[in-house]
């Protein structure tokens, strides 16, 4: 264990780096994670922790030691100033932790059954993507993708706002081409939300096998998900909004899917 005190040690400004910049946390294969829950999921999802950090005013606070289970991380002890530079929540009980990445195969879906896919064209928001796994672990949600995707995955806000389910959700990410063509394989049906010639999603079949599909925050699906869309459906809506933010769509859809099946 190792204690830091000074704001201008050198680990502390490596994870501010790795904090801020996508292109440093990608060159050395590595995220971070902030939370006493979220880390302590990651490292029971797997995941291999590289540092810990803690603020010594809290560290009595927080049982995570005790999920390493062998596991041995560099951990840093920080004073309060020290700590209140790299996490957002200081003065409370909170660690943050930078992790080894760990790729995802696509050969581990389970295809059996009647799984419920997600399917996410071009989400741009680090935030959005957080809110959609946190629903998606919520409703037990067997895989998202991530269609020629511009958003950071392993982006710090993603992480913090998926509230641990970033590490409960298998996310792959590939070119729209390429994951049609994975789920046409498969026979996934493709739900794909869209304002025109859709059926309501409350009256459409989502017991059955089917990968519901959102498109881009501002423009929606493109032509390549419309043109292979076995049901389009919208969300009835009865205000002068005809839109909702991408994440909470996904949630409603995606409740709906739980609603029918139970």
């Amino acid at each position: 264990m190792k204690r830091i005190e000074s704001t201008k040690n050198a680990t502390i400004k490596k994870l501010q780096v790795y904090i801020e910049k996508s292109r440093d946390r990608k060159r050395d294969d590595v995220f971070v994670v902030e939370g006493i829950r979220e880390n302590e999921r990651a490292i029971q999802s797997g995941f291999e922790p590289l540092w810990l950090f803690y603020d010594e005013a809290h560290h009595q606070e927080s049982d995570i030691l005790a999920v390493l289970d062998g596991r041995a991380p560099l951990i840093h002890e920080c004073t309060s100033d020290v700590f209140s530079k790299i996490a957002l929540r200081s003065g409370v009980p909170n660690w943050v932790g930078v992790y080894h990445r760990s790729k995802r195969e696509v050969g581990d879906i389970d295809w059996s059954g009647a799984p419920l896919f997600i399917i996410l064209e071009a989400i741009e928001k680090p935030g959005n993507l957080g809110a959609i796994l946190r629903s998606a672990s919520a409703a037990k949600v067997d895989a998202v993708f991530l269609a020629d995707s511009v958003v950071d995955v392993y982006h710090p806000q993603a992480i913090r706002n998926s509230l641990g389910g970033f590490f409960d959700v298998p996310i792959f990410s590939d070119g729209s081409e390429e994951i049609t063509s994975l789920l046409k394989e498969h026979h996934i049906p493709l739900m794909v939300t869209t304002l025109e010639g859709a059926t309501p999603h409350y009256d459409v079949n989502l017991k059955q096998s089917c990968a519901i599909v959102m498109g881009a925050e501002d423009k929606g699906v493109t032509s390549i998900w419309l043109e292979n869309a076995d049901e389009r459906i919208k969300i009835p809506m009865g205000g002068v909004v005809d839109s909702l933010n991408v994440s909470v769509a996904a949630a409603v859809v995606m409740f709906e899917a739980i609603r029918q099946r139970n």
